[in-house]
C-alpha cells in the first residue's frame, strides 16, 4: 500500500524535540577548483580558517560518543583536501554510514580505494547539464563535465553507490529530462533542486526558474521515466535530526542559513550545540503561519526548507515559507503521488 512520507512524527509544534541527534553534515573546505556561477560560498582556492585534521577528527569521535548514525561531508570541494582519505579511514573505523559531495574532478586512484573499503557510504557527484557545454559554462571550467562522467564511471565499476545532484537554474532547466535519462543510462540515482540566490548565485537567473516550476513543474515531455518515480520528496529535518558544521566550526541549520549559528565546535561540545538546537526546534511552528496553516501538504512537507532565510529576514526563519521551497515542494510532492490518490485528494 501505497503511504506518502508524513511530516508529523517530526511536528516541530512539540514542545520537547522528539528525535535524537542522528546525523551531522561536516563542511570540510569552502576551497573548490571549479568556478561554478551559482555557487551559495562563492568558493575559491583559498582557505579561511578551516578545521584542521585534528578537529575534524575529534568532531567525529564526537559524534561516536553520542551515538549518531550517520556523517555527510561536503565544501567546497572535499578532495581538495590532502587529509581527505585520513578522515574517510577515521569515519569508517568509527562506523558511520558517510555521505560525501563533490564535483568529480579530483577523485583520484587513493580515494577510489579508500571509498572501496568503507561499507556504508553514498558519493553525490554534481552534473548541471547533459551535455560539456552547458556543465562547464555553469562550472566555470572546460572539461569539468567529462571529468565528472569519468568519475561516475569509475564508482559504478568499483561498486560504489552514486547519485548524481543537479542544481536547477535557469540556464539548464529544459536539460532536466536528458540529465535525468542520462543517469538512468548509466544505471545511477538522480536528485535535484533549485538554486538558492546566495554568493555567486546572486547573479544567476533564479526567478524564471521559480515561475516555470509553479507554473509548469518540471518538464517531463521526452522523459522515459514515471514521475512517480522520479521525485520523493522528503522534508527538511535540519534541527530535528542533524545539522550543519562549517569549515570554521560554526554550527548552523544547514548551509544555506549562516546567520543562525547555534555554537562552535572549537569551544563547545555537540552535546551543548544540539541542546541549543533543540530549544530552537521547540520554538517553531510552521502549523500557525498563514499559508502553511491551510495549505493541504502541511503534513508532507512540514513548511519546506530553512533556506528561505535568504529570502526572510533572520527573525522570519522557521516562521514563513519560503516561496522557492515552497513551490517545489507543492510540485514534487504533486508527482510523488500515485494517480489515483492525485485524483480523488487533489483534482
Amino acid at each position: 500500500m501505497f503511504q506518502l512520507l508524513s511530516f508529523s512524527k517530526y511536528s516541530r509544534k512539540t514542545k520537547k524535540a522528539l528525535l535524537p541527534l542522528q546525523t551531522v553534515v561536516i563542511e570540510l573546505t569552502q576551497r573548490c577548483n571549479l568556478k561554478c556561477k551559482h555557487c551559495y560560498l562563492d568558493a575559491n582556492i583559498s582557505a579561511k580558517n578551516e578545521l584542521s585534521t585534528v578537529e575534524v577528527i575529534s568532531l567525529l569521535r564526537q559524534a561516536k560518543s553520542i551515538k549518531l548514525d550517520g556523517v555527510s561531508f561536503t565544501g567546497g570541494e572535499p578532495f581538495i583536501r590532502e587529509d581527505i582519505n585520513l578522515i574517510l579511514r577515521e569515519a569508517e573505523r568509527l562506523e558511520f554510514k558517510i555521505g560525501i559531495a563533490t564535483n568529480g574532478t579530483l577523485i583520484k586512484n587513493d580515494d577510489l580505494v579508500t571509498l572501496k573499503k568503507i561499507k556504508y557510504k553514498i558519493v553525490h557527484v554534481s552534473l548541471d547539464g547533459a551535455c560539456s557545454e552547458t556543465h562547464d559554462e555553469i562550472r566555470g571550467v572546460p572539461g569539468a563535465f567529462e571529468k565528472a562522467l569519468k568519475t561516475i564511471r569509475l564508482l559504478k565499476r568499483n561498486k560504489i553507490p552514486v547519485t548524481i545532484s543537479t542544481t536547477i537554474m535557469y540556464e539548464n532547466f529544459s536539460e532536466v529530462p536528458e540529465i535525468i535519462n542520462l543517469a538512468k543510462k548509466l544505471r545511477v540515482k538522480w536528485s535535484g533542486g533549485p538554486m538558492v540566490p546566495l554568493g555567486r548565485g546572486e547573479i544567476t537567473s533564479l526567478d524564471p526558474v521559480v515561475q516555470k516550476v509553479m507554473d509548469e513543474g518540471i518538464p517531463t515531455k521526452n522523459l522515459d521515466l514515471k514521475p512517480s518515480k522520479m521525485f520523493r520528496y522528503v522534508p527538511c529535518l535540519a534541527g530535528l535530526t542533524g545539522f550543519f558544521v562549517s569549515s570554521e566550526g560554526k554550527a548552523l541549520l544547514c548551509p544555506l542559513v549562516r546567520d543562525l549559528v547555534f555554537g562552535d565546535i572549537r569551544v563547545q561540545s555537540l552535546s551543548e550545540i544540539w541542546e541549543k538546537v533543540s530549544i530552537w526546534q521547540r520554538n517553531v511552528d510552521f502549523s500557525k503561519t498563514g499559508e502553511c496553516s491551510s495549505c493541504e501538504y502541511l503534513l508532507i512537507c512540514g513548511g519546506g526548507c530553512y533556506a528561505g532565510g535568504v529570502f526572510l529576514k533572520p527573525e522570519e526563519i522557521g516562521k514563513k515559507p519560503s516561496p522557492v521551497s515552497c513551490a517545489w515542494a507543492r510540485y514534487s510532492i504533486y508527482h510523488s503521488l500515485p494517480e489515483t490518490v492525485k485524483c480523488a485528494r487533489f483534482h
